[in-house]
This record gives structure tokens, C-alpha cells and sequence, in this order.
């Protein structure tokens, strides 16, 4: 029996419009400093910023200076970076970093109506 593999897809059959992110302290892997579905992630590595949206290629990179997780409500979690590392695979991203210092959360701005 032959199979014809041209006509086998290689997307996945759900399309997944968010992330699921978890930021570790890597002096504890059991200290979660943030856990939950996100719209995006930016980040710094050594060419420059980059932003993880659903459906993002696999990758690893090392971090540096900061990490920016919008949440799907809106709001904004700022993480200040010396060191640490993204691992981004399927829709799920695991941040390890070094020291964590979180910066206060910014909530999404209103809509104003005309």
C-alpha cells in the first residue's frame, strides 16, 4: 500500500490565536513570576527587538534588557532582564530569567468614543 504524501498537510487542523506564557526565576524553577495566555511577547536578543505572535516558528534566544507580555485583556507585563533565555515552541513560551524584576502592570488604554 502507497501513500501519497503530497497531499498530507502540515499545518495543524485548530488555528491557536494565543500564547501560553510562563516566565521562571532560574535561582528557583519553582518561583513562576508569570503564568497565563498572552497576545504577544517582546522581547531584546543580540540582533535587536522581536515579537512572538501565535503561530510563531520553534525557536531558543538569549535575552537581554527586557521582556514585554501583553495579555489578552490588554494589560502589560514588563519584566526588566540581565540575563535569560526564550524557548518558543507550539504556542507555548518558557522565559528563564536570571534575576526577575517585574515593573508595575499597564492596564490597555480606553477606547474613547467620538
Amino acid at each position: 500500500m502507497e501513500i501519497d504524501v503530497s497531499k498530507l498537510t502540515t499545518s495543524p487542523q485548530t488555528q491557536v490565536e494565543r500564547l501560553y506564557v510562563t516566565v521562571f526565576s532560574t535561582d528557583s524553577i519553582q518561583k513562576i513570576a508569570f503564568k497565563g495566555f498572552a497576545k504577544s511577547v517582546t522581547c531584546l536578543d543580540h540582533k535587536g527587538p522581536f515579537d512572538v505572535l501565535p503561530r510563531h516558528e520553534n525557536f531558543v534566544s538569549k535575552l537581554s534588557k527586557s521582556v514585554k507580555i501583553v495579555r489578552e485583556n490588554g494589560e502589560i507585563a514588563n519584566f526588566e532582564v540581565a540575563e535569560g533565555v526564550i524557548e518558543v515552541a507550539n504556542n507555548i513560551v518558557r522565559i528563564f530569567l536570571n534575576e526577575v524584576k517585574e515593573a508595575p502592570v499597564k492596564k490597555p488604554l480606553a477606547n474613547k468614543a467620538s
